[in-house]
């Protein structure tokens, strides 16, 4: 039997499993480096906390680069329409 694969979608959700376990082990690293060793383990609430802020930054970079992109895009349009009416 082949193995099945969603080819982009799974990348993009292996890319989503990397990501946040970068944000678990820097949020348990800065936890632990302002708090005291072991102060992550200890509050686990503190590492989820972390990891919310932390995707809800990342959330705000990308929307505001795909809405800049956008704008770009718009801004090419108008300039080549504005090229084709000359």
């Amino acid at each position: 039997m082949a193995k099945s694969s969603l080819g982009p979608i799974e990348d993009m959700a292996n890319s989503v499993t990397e990501l946040t376990d970068h944000f678990v082990d820097a949020g348990i690293k800065k936890i632990d480096k302002a708090l005291g060793k072991g102060a992550a383990k200890e509050n686990p609430a503190l590492i989820a906390a972390y990891v919310r802020a932390s995707s809800q930054s990342f959330d705000t970079i990308v929307r505001m680069a795909f809405e800049a992109q956008e704008a770009m895009d718009l801004d090419q349009l108008i300039n080549d329409f504005e090229q084709e009416e000359k």
